[in-house]
């Protein structure tokens, strides 16, 4: 590289192998390498809950064998409608094992909006959880959109005890009240099973991975079709730049939402290939994520610039130490 002509390169990191060569894979190759490598290790913290890699990997295994069962195939899309959990990163890769598309859509996304995404991305199905909020919407696209099927994910059961005995007591309202329905297919049902799904060939540079909509700034929202190669590459080069990531080891902390295509690849995609324990939050809360980080001290912090300003700026700060961060990654704008 012609630093002089580019004079930003001199702040860049001496040991990068620029000239690495990445050969594209599926995406769901990276959570059955890190699950065979690392099965034991920690792979997903949801407010004191944790889950192996090889859990992870077994639950996606069920999930897309139920999908299969259930008649997708290989070109269907399907929407994911969930805020950071375990369910995400597992129905993410299931749906990849499936040979189907993943459809991110942000649970914040007005009913309307979703009508306009479900039709123009064409999703005969969408994975969500038992939350009012969440499903009183998608409910409502089963008679609105052409979606076919929902699969509902129990909230409470990825709660650690007592949290997932309390809630159903103390915010009982905030759950869905769910109608017997045959197009309506619960979590448990579809996964009961062994895992056994059949692979799909997938060619990585054609087949699409995920459409992930963009912001909409000149309009309405637009698919950006990304492909198998598109994710695996780029999260191989973030790995790149890390080069001294302890792998099964090194801890991220997953405040960004994984819908969003900066948290897909910088937090959660990027953990499965480096088996990094993901301590995931379902939004930000400013003095929550203090404490989070002064408990449970992880490495990694990806965030936009207003979650950096608000923690730079709190008189909370004095009372938390952020000295285990090791990197702090930013995007967006002030």
């Amino acid at each position: 590289m012609q630093k002089c002509l580019y004079p930003w390169l001199k702040n860049y990191p001496d040991d990068v192998d620029w000239h690495r060569e990445i050969t594209p894979k599926p995406v769901y190759e990276m959570l059955a390498d890190t699950a065979q490598k690392y099965p034991d290790s920690t792979a997903f913290d949801f407010l004191g809950k944790t889950y192996t890699w090889f859990q992870i990997y077994k639950s996606a295994c069920k999930l897309a064998k139920g999908l299969q069962d259930h008649g997708i195939q290989k070109g269907q899309h399907i929407g994911l409608f969930l805020p950071n959990t375990p369910y995400y990163l597992i129905a993410y890769y299931a749906i990849l094992m499936s040979g189907a598309t993943v459809i991110n859509l942000n649970p914040l996304y007005a009913e309307e909006e979703l009508e306009t995404l479900i039709e123009d991305s064409e999703a005969d199905l969408i994975i969500t959880a038992d939350i009012a909020m969440l499903y009183d919407k998608i409910h409502k696209m089963l008679h609105n959109t052409r979606l076919k099927h929902v699969v509902i994910c129990p909230f409470k059961e990825i709660l650690p005890f007592p949290k997932n005995w309390l809630f159903p007591l103390i915010k009982g309202k905030e759950l869905a009240k769910i109608k017997a329905d045959k197009r309506i297919i619960h979590y448990n049902n579809i996964t009961d099973n062994i895992g056994n799904f059949t692979p799909i060939d997938i060619n990585p540079t054609e087949d699409l991975a995920v459409l992930q909509y963009t912001g909409g700034t000149t309009g309405l929202p637009k698919g950006a079709m990304l492909t198998h190669a598109n994710i695996y590459t780029n999260t191989m080069q973030a790995k790149l730049w890390f080069t001294e990531i302890k792998e099964g080891e090194d801890k991220m902390l997953g405040v960004l939402p994984f819908f969003h295509v900066f948290a897909m690849t910088a937090v959660m995609n990027f953990s499965v290939l480096n088996a990094l324990e993901i301590i995931a939050l379902p939004r930000f809360e400013l003095e929550e994520t203090l404490k989070v980080i002064h408990k449970k001290k992880p490495d990694f912090f990806p965030a936009v610039p207003a979650i950096y300003n608000a923690i730079n700026n709190t008189p909370l700060l004095k009372k938390y130490d952020l000295s285990s961060l090791k990197y702090c990654l930013s995007g967006g704008h002030l």
